[in-house]
């Protein structure tokens, strides 16, 4: 059996090909969450260089995003060294889209709307939304968690923090 069978019949094990070294799955999720996490923090971390870094025994604005980003690039090595030489269970085509959709977008919603819709109304909103992106979502847990997040938001940042954010927005007053 050739080893490009052997990518088939099998997936998400060590594929060994006729010389008896071990192949690389590419398809595994783990690999390209990995890659994709890596990408994110050093964009992040490109863009927050540029911010004034301070000292050691006193850090300035610019120290935590590119701290964050080192620590999220290493989280990314990881997980991509695991999709390397664990293989993953499941390869990328068996992705959904609804999955992605619903952890990207409601972010990005919330960010445009917050001031004209409130904290309140997108908090729940992007919860909601979020809750969804998994196909084993209920629509009562979803609803009960939704409802908890935004309680606890809006009690942190409003509330504890201080934070000058409208709880009802320009639309609903």
């Amino acid at each position: 059996m050739t080893w490009f069978r052997r990518i088939s019949v099998c997936r998400s094990e060590f594929l060994r090909n006729d010389t008896g070294m071990k192949a690389i799955d590419i398809r595994s999720r783990d690999l390209w969450a990995g890659l994709l996490i890596m990408a994110i923090a050093v964009l992040f971390g490109a863009t927050a260089i540029s911010y004034p870094m301070g000292s050691p025994q006193r850090l300035d604005s610019g120290a935590f995003p590119v701290i964050l980003s080192g620590l999220l690039f290493l989280l990314g090595l990881i997980m991509a060294l695991v999709g390397i030489f664990r293989g993953g269970a499941v390869g990328i085509e068996q992705w959904t889209w609804r999955g992605l959709l619903l952890i990207v977008i409601p972010p990005i919603l919330f960010g445009l709307f917050v001031r004209e819709l409130g904290l309140i109304i997108c908090l729940f909103g992007v919860a909601l939304l979020s809750a969804f992106a998994s196909r084993m979502a209920r629509a009562h847990v979803a609803l009960i968690l939704a409802a908890v997040l935004t309680l606890f938001c809006v009690g942190v940042f409003v509330y504890g923090l201080g934070l000058p954010i409208p709880l009802v927005g320009r639309w609903l007053r």
